[in-house]
């Protein structure tokens, strides 16, 4: 699949992937800080943002399709940053082809399976995502209407703040920029709950973790050390899964001091 995707910058290629429900948009602000020195490439992943819509939508897919763009750009040297499911996608790719990889930056999730009880959001998200199936956008007006009803209906301030900014207005009325069904039907997936790491490779790799996140704990830095030989890990204090929305500050500063690195 031929993704849409942002670039900005010259130097050393930086593929930037972003989480569920993102796009290339929510990280232009970071993007643009690191266009200073780097070839900053923000693709929007398949069933998101300006990219094309499919039925299917899997790590395995979207792993292709990062591959696909890789070759397309005839990009090499690459610094690859993903965040949760980009993180994920990112890790994937690492077991294909680390040759292409100089660093690579994983934010805030694990390979692993996580439990019920660590994976809470991600089934509140789910339960979100199928009332919003069987909304009709048609009905409502204005902007303000649809705000109101999320506001209503969504616990989370942050996913409201997500779903207004994946609104888009046609002459048909208001639709969704991700692809709902899809996603539904991934999240239904059990093998889409975790990926499989195969091979321990020498790509220098950066966790970052939001402290008052159970996305990473200690036994998913055993599984980094077992499959990243050169790893390092660090803890941003005060943040949640939504770190870089929180302290992208923080998170900059932790990204540039890793790649500046030798």
């Amino acid at each position: 699949m031929k993704l849409f995707y942002r670039r900005l910058g010259k130097g050393q290629p930086m593929i930037i992937l972003h989480g569920m429900l993102e796009m290339s948009d929510f990280w232009l602000p970071i993007a643009k800080h690191f266009s200073q020195n780097y070839d900053v490439i923000i693709p929007d992943l398949r069933n998101h943002g300006k990219s094309p819509h499919s039925q299917t939508h899997t790590y395995q897919l979207a792993e292709q399709d990062l591959i696909e763009l890789i070759d397309d750009l005839e990009l090499e040297n690459i610094i690859l940053v993903g965040y949760s499911m980009g993180g994920r996608i990112s890790m994937l790719y690492s077991q294909e082809d680390d040759n292409k990889l100089d660093k690579m930056v994983i934010i805030d999730v694990s390979p692993r399976a996580y439990r019920t009880d660590e994976y809470l959001n991600i089934l509140t998200l789910y339960n979100d995502l199928k009332k919003l199936e069987k909304t009709d956008l048609s009905k409502f007006k204005t902007r303000k209407e649809l705000e109101q009803f999320l506001l209503q209906n969504i616990e989370s301030k942050g996913l409201v703040n997500l779903l207004q900014k994946n609104l888009v207005r046609d002459k048909n009325g208001f639709r969704w920029r991700f692809n709902i069904k899809a996603l539904l039907n991934y999240m239904e997936t059990p093998s889409q709950a975790y990926i499989t790491l195969t091979k321990a490779v020498d790509v220098p790799t950066l966790l970052i973790h939001g402290d008052k996140s159970n996305f990473v704990q200690d036994k998913d830095l055993e599984i980094f050390r077992k499959f990243y030989k050169n790893f390092k890990y660090v803890e941003i204090k005060n943040t949640s899964h939504l770190l870089p929305y929180e302290n992208p500050e923080a998170l900059i500063k932790h990204i540039e001091e890793f790649v500046k690195s030798s």
